[in-house]
């Protein structure tokens, strides 16, 4: 017959359960312990003092056949030590610069591709060079024959300083907010976002220039963090007012799809926006004619 619980068998204590917890926790950690320790005896084994010799040739052949599993460079680096898959040690000689440059001598490589790997350490691979090439050259294509769409892009991904109220607002007063960083720039007074929103301001500077213009933020049309394309300006998201987050600028942009705001109040109760960027906003000019409140005044009628 199964015996039931005994009733006079006290539970146990708070500081019993922290004993037991504590030394459940210990039995694991040393059974970690050991079998790091095994596996790490196990890679030591891999580079015994008896590896076999061989050339740096055969060396290269295996990591090419793919037949190299471990490596070990020496603290001098004048060896190198190595095990295959079957974990059999290998060890070979590490070639000094003057070794390779012996051997590109040999075989005719050109001076000025011997002195660059004297100055530069490392050779900038063909294939490398040849996609920073074609990557540079989509992009001038796009600058020159679709100009808003690069701008928008660029706007909305490179630039992490993009500020509306400095630079979308007009030439003039771009020019005005330039000058001062400039000023500012030459008594090394720039912080580091500083620094980034003076190159954003140069790369407005320059869409300017070549006759392009943008939008006033539209709190209805704007998204979030996307630069659209409207005609032939750019309409900015919420997120380049200084201040607005990216989740307080995904909430406008929700909001809006729920209909015209009927106040300053409503706006900023249904986006959730601070009162301080609610202000700056309007005087930018953003919020239009919204009344302050829902409640209407016998003046309003008058």
């Amino acid at each position: 017959m199964r015996k039931g619980k005994d009733p006079n068998k006290k539970p146990p204590t708070k500081r019993q359960k922290i004993i037991w917890t504590s030394f459940i926790a210990i039995c694991v950690l040393m059974i970690a312990v050991m079998i790091c320790g095994v596996f790490g005896l196990k890679k030591a084994k891999l580079f015994k003092d008896d590896a076999k010799e061989v050339k740096y040739e055969k060396f290269l052949e295996m990591v090419d056949d793919k037949k190299v599993k471990d490596i070990k460079w020496s603290e001098d680096e004048e060896t190198i030590t190595f095990s295959d898959k079957k974990d059999k040690s290998y060890t070979t000689a590490n070639p000094k610069y003057e070794d390779f440059k012996k051997d590109m001598l040999e075989h005719d490589v050109p001076e000025w591709y011997i002195w660059s790997c004297e100055r530069i350490k490392y050779m900038f691979p063909k294939a490398h060079a040849a996609a920073y090439v074609m990557m540079a050259y989509r992009i001038a294509y796009c600058k020159i024959n679709y100009p808003l769409a690069y701008y928008a892009a660029y706007f909305g991904i490179r630039a992490s300083a993009f500020s509306y109220e400095l630079m979308g607002q007009g030439k003039e007063k771009l020019l005005y907010h330039m000058k001062e960083y400039k000023r500012r720039a030459e008594l090394n007074q720039l912080s580091k976002k500083d620094q980034d929103t003076l190159k954003d301001m140069k790369n407005v500077l320059e869409m300017y220039a070549r006759g392009f213009d943008f939008l006033p933020i539209d709190i209805y049309k704007s998204k979030a963090s996307k630069f659209q394309i409207v005609g032939d300006k750019l309409l900015p998201p919420f997120n380049t007012i200084d201040g607005m987050g990216d989740k307080a600028a995904e909430a406008m942009e929700i909001a809006a799809k729920d209909g015209p705001y009927l106040s300053k109040d409503d706006f900023r109760q249904r986006t959730k926006v601070s009162k301080t960027l609610v202000d700056l906003m309007a005087d930018m000019g953003l919020l239009g004619d919204l009344p302050e409140t829902n409640q209407l005044s016998l003046f309003d009628f008058a």
